[in-house]
């Protein structure tokens, strides 16, 4: 099997997010993410810049950012008792069954978020705090079908 030898700091760089690679200097100020926090290369400090529609949108429709503190939470929850769909990682994950999925985005109305909340275990993100497990909460889309008996689930 084939080890990375390269360093290791640029995958957390291109990624966007610390990944703890190398142990106790992802802590400390020295971290590659703290001094240089763009992707790595010749043209990472460009920024890749979404349209006014889509940061309007996005903000329209997210929710709000949870966490929980269990990794596995999404294995038992059953989306379709929230009249809600699964979207990111967790729905490639329930897809393909091999993936282990940290952050989760949920395609909920606002009516059903309480009743999600409660069984998942979810709570706020707060400020200064780095989750191992996000959960996005967004408004769908789409509009909402009133039959869920005939829907597919992933």
């Amino acid at each position: 099997m084939a080890r990375y030898l390269e360093a290791k700091c640029r995958l957390c760089r291109r990624e966007g997010e610390k990944l703890y690679l190398k142990g106790e200097k992802c802590y400390t100020a020295k971290c590659a993410m703290e001094k240089r926090p763009y992707p790595p290369g010749q043209h990472g400090q460009r920024r890749s810049r979404l349209t006014d529609y889509a940061l309007q949108l996005r903000e329209k429709q997210k929710i709000g950012l949870f966490t929980t503190d269990n990794t596995q939470w999404w294995l038992t929850i059953d989306l379709t008792k929230f009249d809600g769909r699964w979207g990111g990682e967790v729905a490639a994950a329930k897809y393909t069954n091999y993936l282990n999925p940290k952050n989760a985005v949920v395609y909920l109305n606002k009516i059903n978020m309480g009743k999600l909340l409660q069984a998942g275990r979810l709570r706020k993100i707060a400020p200064n705090e780095q989750p191992e497990v996000r959960v996005e909460l967004i408004e769908p889309f789409w509009e909402q079908e009133n039959n869920t008996a005939e829907r597919i689930d992933l």
